[in-house]
Parts: structure tokens; sequence; C-alpha cells
């Protein structure tokens, strides 16, 4: 399940890169819309690099910033997927629960590994 979230929390970055990329593409005058279109790419790539390093660390106290981050970022996504009835939205919650997913199972091994070894430690 690591490497599953390992590849989910990439694809994160990845989408929000494409979202990047994409958005002269999908605009082509400026206004606000670009702005919030960039602007969820940007937060895609923040939230996928933050998994990222949650990963590397595996402490605990990171597991609870990344899954209050996942969360936040499991909501927005399914509320522009309301809004939007486009591929990018389907992809981009595809993607978000595959990391929201990935972030709790991992929680939960840490979780176990710290009761198993304080368990060994008393007994």
């Amino acid at each position: 399940m690591k490497l599953l979230y390992k590849i989910s929390s990439l694809l994160l970055v990845l989408t929000g890169l494409l979202y990047l990329f994409l958005t002269p593409v999908f605009f082509s005058h400026f206004g606000t819309n670009v702005l919030w279109f960039a602007g969820t790419g940007l937060g895609f790539v923040f939230l996928g690099n933050l998994n990222l390093i949650v990963l590397l660390c595996e402490r605990l106290n990171f597991y609870i910033t990344v899954l209050t981050s996942n969360a936040l970022g499991l909501m927005i996504t399914i509320i522009i997927l309301t809004v939007l009835n486009s591929i990018q939205a389907y992809v981009s919650a595809g993607v978000m629960i595959l990391v929201m997913a990935g972030s709790v199972v991992q929680y939960i091994k840490l979780m176990s590994s710290i009761v198993q070894k304080n368990y060994t430690v008393r007994h």
C-alpha cells in the first residue's frame, strides 16, 4: 500500500502540473477563472509534495497534518466535481481518493507499529 500511496502522491503532483500547463490551452484571456484554475494546480502540486515528504519522514504528528490537508483537498475536489462536469475534475477526484486512502492506511500502520513497540517494551 505504501507504493500505491507514493504513486498516487506523485500522480497528484503531475495532475497539478498538468493543470498549470493546460491553463493557457483552456483560457485565452487572463481573468479570475484562470487564477482559480492555475491555483488549483498549484494546490495539487503542494499537497502531493506534502504527502511525499510525510512518506519520507514517517512521523506521527506529520500524518495528522497531511490527513487534515488531504481531507480538505478531497472536499474541495468533490466541490469542483459538482460544479464542473469535466474530465480533469474526475481525474483529480480519483487521484485525491487514492491519496486520502493511502495516507489513512499509512497512518494506521504507523500507529500499529508504535503500539506494538510499546507493548513489546513493557512485556
